[in-house]
């Protein structure tokens, strides 16, 4: 543990900011040819991951039976958000994303994936099917009217791009994925998320198409910051391997540290 003399933490309690890291990597099943192929993505990734962190919260924990000492902490949440801020430099990401019957949905609903990045107009096009295709949907128009309402961006990549609805009704109307599925957690909690994480993530790769999982965790110095029982990058490595058979798809996982 990061312990400091209580004498000097108001120098560590003052901190409000930090550089990220990546301190360590694993590419499962061809993860690293992936990012090869699509360099612009991974270094797009990578710099954000390393641009400087505002707003940290920076805090103390006491330590059992120490009078001298204290514990170095960093609060979570506010990990959490600093690195969204960063990652939303990239165009075109979106936050808080939900998988439902074939499509992908950012909301502000939480318990979906952190990030993800993927076709616009192939997502768009895939709930035109959900609502409209070979097994519409009951009261799919609704659903659809509700949804481009909600989301006016779609509703121009519809116009614009001419996708059919009710004069293809009971048809899927098939368009070819011009730009890769990737999924991504953030995951900086209790080492029981991890396991919540691995099963979401075996779930969807059976009902869509996932081109790479990103899976960003702390290690070093940083998984001690967070607490004691956080997931951290070993953690994750020794469960990626436990469950090597049934994980298909392609997953970077990335360690990250911290310098204050």
């Amino acid at each position: 543990m990061k312990k400091i003399e209580i004498s000097k933490a108001n120098e560590w309690l003052s901190k409000t900011e930090g550089k990220l890291v990546i301190k360590e990597e694993l590419f499962f099943r061809g993860a690293d040819l992936f990012l090869n192929q699509f360099s612009d993505i991974h270094t797009k990734i990578k710099n954000c991951l390393e641009l400087d962190l505002k707003n940290l919260f920076f805090y103390t924990s006491k330590r059992k039976n120490d009078e001298f000492f204290c514990n170095r902490r960093i609060k979570a949440d506010s990990l959490n958000r600093a690195l969204k801020s960063n990652l939303s430099q990239i165009e075109s990401l979106k936050f808080e994303v939900q998988y439902n019957e074939g499509y992908l949905i950012d909301s502000p609903q939480t318990g979906g994936f952190d990030f993800a990045l993927y076709d616009e107009l192939f997502n768009i096009n895939n709930f035109r099917n959900y609502c409209y295709g070979k097994k519409p949907l009951y009261k799919g128009e609704q659903t659809w009217n509700k949804i481009l309402e909600a989301k006016p961006k779609w509703d121009y990549l519809v116009n614009s791009n001419a996708i059919p609805t009710d004069e293809m009704l009971g048809e899927d109307n098939i368009i070819n994925k011009k730009e890769p599925t990737i999924i991504g957690e953030i995951q900086l909690g209790n080492w029981a998320l991890l396991y919540y994480d691995l099963l979401k993530t075996i779930h969807i790769e059976n009902l869509l198409d996932i081109d790479l999982f990103i899976y960003i965790t702390p290690t070093g110095d940083l998984q001690e910051y967070i607490s004691d029982g956080t997931v951290n990058f070993n953690k994750v490595k020794k469960a990626i391997e436990e469950y090597h058979s049934i994980l298909k798809m392609p997953i970077w996982l990335v360690g990250i540290d911290i310098n204050t």
